[in-house]
């Protein structure tokens, strides 16, 4: 049996229960609704990022884009953010996309200042492009890291990309010979050229390795 004082108490815990049962109707709902619309605006962006896409691609994995009107938003925004100015370049250099190994690659003339180079963005995952970096000689000794390895060219027959670097006060030439795989970009070889015509000297070249025996 319930005492008096709790007899009491009763009719008051009904409004009290009804009255957190609607705030938190108010808290709970909104939240969802909320979240419905962030998933629909996400793959409403997803969808016209795709559309773009398949608009400058037309059905080919592999070609130019020379026309700055002509590049997707998405890179134009991605360049914009990774400070790539491209526009005043790609009429002479365009874009050059391709498809290699599995991955859709975009290799872009940036010049955030008086000396540009060659840079290339990762564009398998269309939502999420990214910029690769490149092992590049470093003084007095080793490797460091690098996205702008210079002029970029890339030798199919050969399966080779290679990078040459140099300035406006000097004829020499540095250049990096590279392999790309799903890790990303390896060097291969570095070669050093004194003046224009002149061959090229390999300074460095990975050797062949393998772990010792046990």
């Amino acid at each position: 049996m319930y005492s008096l004082h709790e007899a009491n108490l009763m009719p008051s815990i009904a409004p009290l229960t009804l009255r957190l049962s609607l705030v938190s109707a108010l808290i709970f709902v909104p939240s969802a609704t909320v979240l419905s619309q962030e998933l629909s605006e996400a793959e409403l962006t997803r969808r016209e990022v795709r559309q773009e896409w398949f608009k400058v691609s037309d059905g080919r994995t592999d070609f130019e884009i020379s026309d700055p009107a002509s590049v997707p938003k998405f890179l134009a925004r991605f360049a914009e953010r990774s400070w790539c100015p491209y526009e005043a370049d790609i009429g002479r250099h365009p874009i050059r996309i391709m498809t290699l190994k599995s991955a859709r690659l975009a290799i872009i003339l940036c010049r955030p200042g008086l000396v540009g180079s060659d840079r290339v963005i990762d564009l398998t995952d269309l939502q999420r492009p990214k910029v690769l970096y490149f092992p590049f000689l470093a003084t007095p000794s080793g490797f460091g890291t690098t996205d702008s390895p210079g002029g970029i060219d890339y030798q199919r027959d050969k399966d080779v990309f290679l990078a040459e670097m140099g300035s406006d006060t000097s004829q020499t030439l540095l250049r990096h010979v590279y392999r790309y795989d799903y890790l990303g970009f390896t060097v291969a070889r570095v070669e050093l050229r004194k003046e224009y015509g002149a061959e090229w000297t390999t300074i460095w070249e990975a050797a062949p390795w393998s772990l010792p025996p046990r």
